[in-house]
C-alpha cells in the first residue's frame, strides 16, 4: 500500500523540546502527488526516545490490513544523510533513538529509502486485520517526506516515480476506526475521506 505525505489523517506540531516544530506542506521539487511535507525549521534540531510521542511533530494515516505480520517500509523523501523519520504503529514508536531511528539514507534528490540507521531494515507489524494507523514522527528537522509504501514483499524495490497511492480503503460501516463503537473518532475518519457531493 502506498500513500502521499500529505494525506495524514491528523498532524500534530511539536512542542516541549519541539515546539515551533511542524510538518510543513510544501510544492513541486520532484515530488510526487500535490507535494510533499517537510519537517521546518531546517536549525538542527532531532528529536529521540523518549520525547518522540508526547513531543516530535507527529503524522498519523489510517490505514486498512487484509494482512497481517511483517510490513517492509519505504519512504520516498529528501534531504541530508542524517534526515531521519521515526515511525510506528497505533500510536506508538518502534524507532527509539539515533541507533535504531528509520529512516533514511536520503540525498538532495526524491528517491525511495528502506534503510534505517547501521543499515537496519525498518519494519512494521501489523497485529491484527482491519483499520491501524501508521504514525510518522520527525527525528531530524528538514526531513522532507513525499511519500509512504509498506510491503510485505522483502525483495520488492519501487520504481522512481511509482508505484500510484492506493485508493482509500476503509470499512462500509459506522466504526471506522474498530474499537467497538461509533463515535466522533469515526465521523473524522469519515469526513476525511468523503469525496461524495455536498448537496
Amino acid at each position: 500500500m502506498v500513500f502521499d505525505a500529505e494525506h495524514y489523517e491528523t498532524k500534530s506540531d511539536g512542542s516541549g523540546p519541539a515546539a515551533g516544530w511542524a510538518w510543513t506542506q510544501m510544492g513541486g521539487d520532484g515530488s510526487l502527488g500535490e507535494g510533499y511535507l517537510q519537517a521546518l525549521p531546517d536549525s538542527g534540531l532531532a528529536i529521540d526516545a523518549p520525547q518522540i510521542e508526547p513531543h516530535s511533530p507527529h503524522l498519523q494515516y489510517h490505514v486498512r490490513f487484509d494482512t497481517v505480520g511483517t510490513f517492509y517500509l519505504w519512504l520516498r523523501g529528501s534531504g541530508q544523510i542524517d534526515d531521519t523519520v521515526h515511525f510506528g504503529i497505533d500510536g506508538t514508536s518502534i524507532s527509539t533513538d539515533h541507533d535504531t531511528a528509520a529512516l533514511c539514507d536520503w540525498d538532495v534528490f526524491y528517491w525511495w529509502s528502506e534503510l534505517g540507521q547501521w543499515d537496519a531494515r525498518p519494519v512494521v507489524e501489523v497485529p491484527s486485520q482491519g483499520v491501524h494507523t501508521v504514525d510518522i514522527w520527525m527525528r531530524d528537522d528538514g526531513a522532507a517526506l513525499d511519500r509512504v509504501l509498506l510491503t510485505v514483499d522483502q525483495g520488492y524495490s519501487p520504481p522512481h516515480d511509482g508505484p500510484p497511492e492506493s485508493p482509500i480503503d476503509l470499512p462500509q460501516f459506522g466504526d471506522l476506526d474498530q474499537d467497538n463503537d461509533c463515535d466522533a473518532a469515526d465521523f473524522a475518519i469519515f469526513a476525511g475521506n468523503f469525496t461524495g457531493p455536498l448537496e
